[in-house]
């Protein structure tokens, strides 16, 4: 399954004790005991929908096998930097309760060839609002700063707004005239 834009409504369910609403089939999830990730894209995008700000070249993010710190499958997003400009993430939306305040806890893994020049910004969000361009971003890291896996980590206190809505994204964003392959995987969150 292959997501150039975001174009999916999600459908909701209520999960109860704490007044928290996620996505069907999808919640928060830090891992569990004895497990290494909360979201292993091992099933599908386990809730995740890829998006863009729309001003790179060309973009997907797709799962893949090539590969992954944990499982079989990663995601994998390619990004035609060609433009020297673009961001490409992943995101989700929870709901709390309205104008509730809520502390969101996400970490992700990242691959890199090796580590180089001109690197990309590792990015990640955390907002009340469903993030729309590069400036709604925290820079986390850069993408060639390492070897392997790195593990990138983003917190933040978000006070939902009326609706209640809590978004969570992380990515990449273009600052070179290339195009460029990122594997990401064995993403963890919590929202309380």
């Amino acid at each position: 399954m292959k997501f150039t834009k975001l174009g999916l409504i999600v459908p909701v369910a209520v999960l109860g004790v704490a007044g928290l609403v996620a996505p069907v089939g999808a919640t928060p999830r830090s891992p569990a005991a004895g497990a290494a990730c909360g979201y292993s894209f091992e099933t599908g995008f386990e809730g995740w929908v890829p998006n863009s700000d729309g001003l790179a070249k060309a973009w997907t993010i797709d799962r893949d096998t090539k590969q992954a710190s944990d499982g079989i499958y990663s995601l994998l997003y390619w990004t035609d930097g060609s433009f020297d400009d673009g961001t490409v993430w992943v995101e989700q939306q929870f709901k709390v309760l309205p104008f509730q305040t809520v502390n969101v806890d996400l970490s992700f893994d990242l691959w890199a060839d090796a580590p180089g020049r001109n690197g990309w910004p590792v990015v990640a969000y955390a907002g009340a609002r469903e993030p729309k361009a590069e400036i709604d971003f925290t820079i986390i890291g850069e993408d060639l700063d390492h070897e392997g896996w790195k593990t990138y980590g983003h917190t933040d206190k978000v006070t939902a707004d009326e609706s209640g809505e809590v978004w969570v994204a992380f990515g990449v964003s273009v600052t070179w005239e290339t195009p460029r392959t990122h594997s990401v995987d064995c993403a963890n969150l919590t929202v309380a």
